[in-house]
């Protein structure tokens, strides 16, 4: 078939307006197979969207079929790029053109089987999403007939132990055009510190606010930044600052005041931040999750500790503030390190697999 011919369709979960790193990397793909002038559609599966309030159907409909056509507000994707609602009329007719269909998401397999009988099917799998079912239905969802692809050497162990075919695997990039130095490591505030803050267990924030805080007795002068979706759960004290829906612009932009970046992961599927921060001269204190091992090498680009263990984690940040030389290492191997991680390496792995 002519690649002019073709459509390819992620699908999504349902729509939302705020920053999301799985969905962050969907859209970065969308826009590469765009520039390659290569039709590309998003299906957002938006059914069951705002369930929590009390409005009818109808309207739920048209609120997200307005929202999904616009697009989200964090993230440029290119124009190219249509996005749809499943609760849009006509929804199939208006993509009976698909010819390559991509699940992105455990709660999307069933509808990109049931649904697209004649394209060819894919599993962009960016997490082990035991919060999103019980493991036998995730498992399940590895055997599906559709060719997995997964973003780390750990998902991929995972997958491949639980699926009778083997998982493609492409890890993750990041766009080292705009992710990179822009503020010089040594003009930095050595006491300001970033983090990721996230209410989701799996993050861990709640240990490194607490390493943070057994910092903050030895450093008066110590101060933190964080970035995320989340409420805030908890009150904190006055010298964290809280960025709540940060776009792509100003996470690159706290990544280049501060001078180190803690990561509290207990498990994730790559952990996109570190690595951005890393890219940025941000030193790099990270717990000890399978998929970190992508980017992270202890004490050669990043610090790594037991994840839960704030002790060691302050003892990491403690370490880095006092020690330049060790500092300057880091960061120095840090941003070589994640250069590797261009976006292109990826995308042309992506492309082959899907298109070939």
């Amino acid at each position: 078939m002519n690649i002019k011919d073709r459509q390819i369709c992620f699908v999504l979960p349902q729509f939302y307006n705020h920053p999301s790193g799985g969905y962050k990397v969907v859209f970065e793909y969308a826009n590469r197979f765009a520039k390659d002038n290569i039709n590309v559609v998003i299906l957002f599966l938006n059914d069951n969207a705002l369930s929590r309030f009390y409005i009818p159907k109808k309207i739920k409909e048209v609120i997200m079929n307005v929202r999904t056509n616009l697009g989200p507000k964090w993230f440029s994707l290119d124009k190219k790029v249509k996005c749809y609602s499943s609760t849009q009329s006509n929804l199939l007719k208006k993509l009976r053109h698909v010819t390559d269909i991509i699940a992105t998401d455990a709660t999307t397999v069933k509808y990109v089987v049931n649904s697209f009988h004649n394209a060819n099917k894919f599993y962009f799998i960016q997490g082990f999403e035991n919060w999103n079912m019980d493991l036998e239905e995730l498992y399940e969802t590895y055997n599906c007939g559709l060719k997995n692809i997964v973003i780390s050497k750990s998902l991929k162990k995972i997958v491949d132990e639980h699926s009778s075919y083997k998982a493609f695997y492409i890890r993750n990039g990041i766009d080292i055009g705009k992710y990179c130095i822009h503020i010089p490591v040594n003009n930095r505030n050595k006491y300001l510190i970033g983090m990721l803050y996230s209410d989701s267990k799996v993050k861990g924030s709640e240990y490194v606010i607490q390493a943070l805080k057994r910092v903050k007795q030895s450093y008066p002068k110590l101060e933190v930044i964080m970035f995320g979706t989340s409420k805030l759960t908890t009150k904190l004290p006055k010298w964290f600052t809280y960025v709540k829906d940060a776009t792509q612009k100003e996470t690159i932009q706290i990544y280049n005041r501060i001078n180190i970046f803690v990561s509290g992961s207990i498990n994730e599927g790559f952990g996109l931040t570190g690595l951005e921060a890393m890219a940025c001269g941000a030193a790099l204190v990270t717990t000890d999750y399978p998929a970190v091992h992508e980017y992270a090498i202890n004490n050669i680009n990043s610090i790594i500790v037991p994840t839960k263990d704030t002790k060691m984690m302050a003892h990491a940040i403690i370490r880095l503030i006092d020690n330049s030389t060790l500092h300057t290492r880091l960061t120095t191997n840090g941003v070589k390190d994640a250069r590797s991680f261009a976006w292109d390496v990826s995308y042309k792995k992506m492309k082959k697999i899907i298109l070939n």
